[in-house]
């Protein structure tokens, strides 16, 4: 009410209170932009990250204001941090940037392989204990098919298996199923 006290017709009431509450406003639109650019991954993984991120881009577009797929790239490459800073200087130096909706499955398809590499095997989202013998979500195969590839061990004639479909013969990177979900998203 305090909004529309002075007020003395409906149209200057219902403007009155547009210019207050609209999702719209200039403040509104350089508050999730300054959140955009400043967010950072910490210690959340790519996936939570992600979803943060895209978020915080999707209420932009609510409002009419979009954020430019370079941009979008930039802003999420810089707030990786320090972790990815090789990932994402290649990503950067190639002459055609991948788009966001691209961009997402190498990350995690490099937040896997970073983690194969430290030996952090243990992440839920690509491991998982059965029958009292680890196997990988992944592909199904026990761990000593994994610790072969992190030790250099693994041969080119193992079949390659997607980490999120679980079907042979592509990557995440490659999934279709994957790329589907994150153009709808």
């Amino acid at each position: 009410m305090a909004e529309v006290v002075d007020c003395s017709s409906s149209r200057d009431a219902w403007l009155a209170l547009d210019a207050s509450f609209s999702h719209s406003s200039k403040t509104r639109e350089i508050q999730l932009k300054d959140e955009l650019q400043l967010m950072q991954r910490g210690s959340r993984t790519v996936t939570e990250y992600a979803r943060s991120f895209r978020s915080l881009c999707d209420q932009l577009s609510a409002i009419g204001k979009a954020v430019d797929d370079t941009d979008k790239v930039h802003w999420f490459l810089r707030g990786l941090g320090s972790d990815y800073k090789i990932f994402s200087t290649s990503i950067l130096s190639q002459l055609l940037m991948p788009s966001f909706a691209n961009l997402i499955p190498q990350a995690l398809s490099h937040e896997l392989f970073s983690r194969s590499l430290h030996g952090d095997l243990s992440s839920p989202s690509a491991f998982v204990a059965h029958q009292g013998s680890s196997f990988s979500v992944a592909s199904g195969r026990p761990k000593s098919v994994i610790s072969s590839f992190v030790s250099g061990n693994f041969s080119r004639s193992s079949i390659v298996t997607c980490q999120w479909c679980n079907k042979e013969r592509h990557t995440a990177k490659k999934c279709h199923k994957l790329n589907r979900l994150l153009k709808k998203g």
